[in-house]
């Protein structure tokens, strides 16, 4: 039987140290991710396993695991902490103002296209401040760490409220010095060239569609000779005369003077979502952005 030494209030600190070692599994990491020294969080873990007197950890050279009786301690200290996160929900967006902070979490390809609809936002609401995070890793909405979220998948969350705004087209562009240097005729079809190109692919999904199988099936695994993390990466790579690339079509700029490689509009099932939480469905704030991103959003993109 656990013998409890202390049977006082467990700080809240030492818990959400505990959280962030257990998840990072490391507490270098975890002080990594969470901006704080080190030494601190080794405190916090030594005062916790102090006061309830037992290990939560098992410690090894591959790293951090939890005991079973840690695996307890997590399951209510994680319990505790989306407890309080609703509650936070909650408190943010009481009252009938749209004022203050809203944070949309989307990707680098998709900043250009909400741009229209954050700026009709804020000129119709004077008083809101619109944080974007923008980053291809995805956020937690559970944990708060956006409002919103625009992210591209197949399949959202089921417990998050998801609004599709569009299917999105995905073709081949390259630039056009590089199809004269080669020879090929700029309106030569992707079937005819695909085999003549360098080809530049992913390193990452794009939303949390893994996508760069499908394109090395497309254009053949020998073909590809370059590869990248970001959409502003890929641009660059293509402007540059790298290869070619395949992009979402909505990111490329008119005056970009890529040339979309005729027939390579391809059939991957890549959807936009908008997607929040329903613990604020009932914000005005939420509701005004959603309301304003959802009739900007098609158009946008198209």
């Amino acid at each position: 039987m656990v013998q409890i030494r202390n049977t006082a209030a467990i700080s809240w600190d030492l818990l959400e140290s505990f959280l962030a070692i257990a998840e990072a599994k490391s507490i270098r990491q975890a002080a990594i991710s969470q901006g704080v020294n080190h030494a601190t969080l080794s405190r916090h873990l030594k005062k916790l396993e102090q006061h309830i007197g037992q290990p939560v950890f098992n410690r090894s050279n591959k790293g951090l695991a939890l005991t079973t009786f840690g695996d307890t301690v997590y399951a209510y200290a994680n319990g505790m902490a989306e407890q309080a996160q609703q509650l936070q929900f909650f408190l943010d967006h009481q009252g009938d103002k749209i004022n203050g902070p809203l944070t949309i979490s989307l990707g680098d390809s998709l900043m250009s296209s909400i741009a229209p609809a954050a700026k009709q936002l804020t000129q119709e609401n004077p008083g809101l401040n619109v944080v974007f995070k923008v980053s291809n890793d995805l956020i937690s909405l559970d944990k708060g760490e956006a409002d919103i979220a625009l992210r591209i998948t197949e399949s959202p969350p089921e417990h998050l409220i998801a609004i599709k705004l569009q299917d999105l087209a995905v073709a081949a562009y390259v630039q056009p010095q590089l199809l004269h240097e080669q020879g090929i005729n700029p309106e030569s079809l992707f079937s005819d060239v695909v085999g003549q190109l360098n080809w530049i692919n992913w390193q990452r999904t794009i939303g949390d569609q893994d996508i760069s199988d499908s394109i090395q099936q497309l254009v053949g695994a020998a073909n590809i000779k370059y590869s990248v993390g970001s959409s502003a990466a890929m641009l660059d790579a293509v402007n540059a005369g790298l290869g070619a690339a395949f992009m979402l079509t909505h990111y490329i700029p008119a005056d970009s003077g890529l040339i979309e490689i005729a027939q390579s509009r391809t059939p991957l099932p890549l959807k936009l979502w908008l997607l929040y939480h329903p613990h604020l469905r009932h914000s005005p704030k939420i509701r005004a952005a959603v309301q304003m991103i959802s009739q900007h959003g098609k158009v946008a993109l198209d």
